[in-house]
């Protein structure tokens, strides 16, 4: 059973690859389309993660919080067009704590437009920060 220290700096690597694949946008890999973005309490809201191909499907969403948001009323959802928080509702990320929150479920083929994060920073945010890491098919 790995300590609390093997488990923060596992947490550190994994973000830190994460953050070097963020700067790649979207890639593929074993025939999965990966999308990764980075995002902070003052990204433009919403914030376009991946555009939908026709019959695409969603085959699992990670939203790592890096820095917790600080802001009263904070939140994050995330969602396809018209849906916003198809994936994740506001909630079910805790945007106070640092940590990886991931969805198993598969949504799709019949999704329209695009994968779209809505960031709530709340009142008075001075900090908040994290990555999106959704694999699609086709």
């Amino acid at each position: 059973m790995q300590d609390d220290v093997t488990r923060t700096r596992l947490k550190e690597l994994d973000y830190r690859v994460a953050l070097a694949l963020a700067k790649a946008g979207s890639f593929t890999v074993l025939g999965e389309r990966v999308a990764v973005a980075a995002f902070t309490f003052a990204t433009p809201s919403p914030l376009l993660i991946a555009p939908l191909f026709p019959a695409s499907v969603i085959n699992s969403a990670q939203v790592l919080i890096s820095t917790t948001f600080n802001g009263a009323g904070a939140s994050l959802a995330l969602g396809v067009t018209g849906t916003p928080n198809l994936i994740f509702a506001p909630g079910d990320v805790t945007v106070t704590v640092a940590d990886t929150y991931a969805s198993a479920e598969v949504f799709g083929p019949a999704l329209v437009g695009s994968v779209l994060l809505t960031i709530v920073p709340g009142a008075g945010a001075t900090q908040g920060a994290g990555l999106v890491v959704v694999k699609l098919k086709p």
